[in-house]
Order: C-alpha cells, then sequence, then structure tokens
C-alpha cells in the first residue's frame, strides 16, 4: 500500500476545517499523512485543528508559517511530504466518503501499456452553504465529466519533478498553471468518472472575487509567454 500524502493549505477557517479534515479521516485507506499548513491563521483554526489530533490521534502534522499565500503553504508542505502520492484538499470542500482507495486503482488500470500515469482527475461536485447560487449555472458546472482540480485529483510525486512545485507569485490560480504545465509536458492522465470532491459555496470563497481572478489570471498568461520564449 502506497503512503499518500493529503496537503492542505488554511487561513482563518474555523467554520470548515474540522469538517474537511474529518471527511478526509473517514477514508478507508492507510497509510496516509495529511500535512496541515497554517498560513498565519488568527482565528481559532489552531485550536480546532490540535483538538481534532488529540481527540482522534489523527495522523496530522500541523505547521504554522506567517501569511504567504496558499501557493507557498503548498510547496511548503510538498517539502514535508513523504508520501508516494500527493492528494490536496481546501479547507473549506470535502472528499466523498468512498473516495479512496478506489480512485488508486486508475494509477495502474488507467493508461495505454507500458505507460506510467502520473494524474488521475475525478469529478468535482458543487454544493451552497447559505449562499444563494444560480441553479442552472451549479447545475451545469456539476454536468462536467472531470475537472482539473487539485481536491479531485491524485497525483504521483514524480510528477512535482518533472513539473516543478506551484507559481508563488499567482495566488490562488496557481493550480490552474500548475496543470497547464503539465498538460504541455504530456503527463500521463487518467480520469475517474466518479464525484471524488465536494466544493462547497460560501461567501467566503475567495474565488468569488472575480476581479482579483481577473487580475492573477492575466498575470498567470503572461508568465506563460515569458516561458515560452524562454523556451523557444
Amino acid at each position: 500500500m502506497k503512503l499518500i500524502s493529503v496537503i492542505m493549505a488554511t487561513y482563518n477557517r474555523e467554520s470548515y476545517i474540522q469538517g474537511a479534515l474529518e471527511s478526509i479521516l473517514r477514508q478507508n485507506y492507510a497509510p496516509m499523512e495529511i500535512i496541515v499548513i497554517d498560513d498565519g491563521s488568527t482565528d481559532r483554526t489552531p485550536e480546532i485543528v490540535a483538538g481534532l489530533i488529540e481527540q482522534r490521534a489523527a495522523p496530522i502534522r500541523y505547521v504554522r508559517q506567517e501569511n504567504q499565500g496558499q501557493p507557498s503553504a503548498f510547496n511548503h508542505a510538498l517539502r514535508l511530504a513523504r508520501g508516494e502520492i500527493i492528494a490536496f484538499l481546501d479547507d473549506d470542500d470535502l472528499w466523498p466518503a468512498d473516495r479512496l482507495p478506489t480512485q488508486l486503482d486508475y494509477f495502474v488500470q488507467g493508461g495505454r501499456p507500458g505507460e506510467e500515469i502520473g494524474i488521475v482527475l475525478g469529478k468535482k461536485d458543487y454544493f451552497a452553504d447559505g449562499v444563494k447560487v444560480n441553479d442552472a449555472e451549479m447545475a451545469a458546472a456539476n454536468q462536467r465529466p472531470y475537472r482539473y482540480s487539485l481536491g479531485a485529483a491524485l497525483l504521483a510525486r514524480w510528477v512535482f519533478e518533472r513539473v516543478g512545485v506551484f507559481d508563488e507569485h499567482i495566488g490562488y490560480v496557481s493550480d490552474w498553471d500548475w496543470f497547464a504545465r503539465a498538460r504541455a509536458l504530456e503527463i500521463p492522465t487518467a480520469i475517474d468518472p466518479r464525484i471524488t470532491l465536494l466544493g462547497r459555496i460560501h461567501a467566503g470563497n475567495i474565488t468569488q472575487n472575480r476581479e482579483l481572478g481577473a487580475k492573477l489570471t492575466v498575470e498567470m498568461i503572461r508568465r506563460h509567454m515569458r516561458r515560452k520564449e524562454d523556451q523557444a
């Protein structure tokens, strides 16, 4: 059984982090390590994580850093991770109870003969929590057969050696950038058609800030263009 390192970056998520962590702990899989990088929380997040570790004897490694942003927290966790397989979960989302170990099978069964799968994607299903949403838009989003989403995917450790780590200059779009770089390198990828992530829509979602999202996306595209020019 391969060791899975589950990475969670958190910042002021006292309302959701316990549920997120418990959804990992409910998985019927071992061995597993959970690495929580607290990016400078000022609320009760540290106490909640400490309580969960004590109550459940959970395999959680909790590390605090000064506020540097999500991609910095991801990269910090990657330096600490020991697993052959890397997984991610945002501190306000949930894993379905039956996600593992079925998704792991795609590393063996999902590729062509002789091909080593590096990424297994899954399906993300959104749910609203205390906010009004456009039902038609959410239904359309939930019809997508799979997503390039860290929380829905499993990633072989060797892929990071080829693709690199997360770009710390582009905030929360660093995961989009990372997947774009992986696709450019044609990392062998398999698709798990099941729902592997439950995405919570709530008032505190950073992705609700569309002005910031547009700014970060433009910077991401600029950096992609510079990389292509450097490689030419």
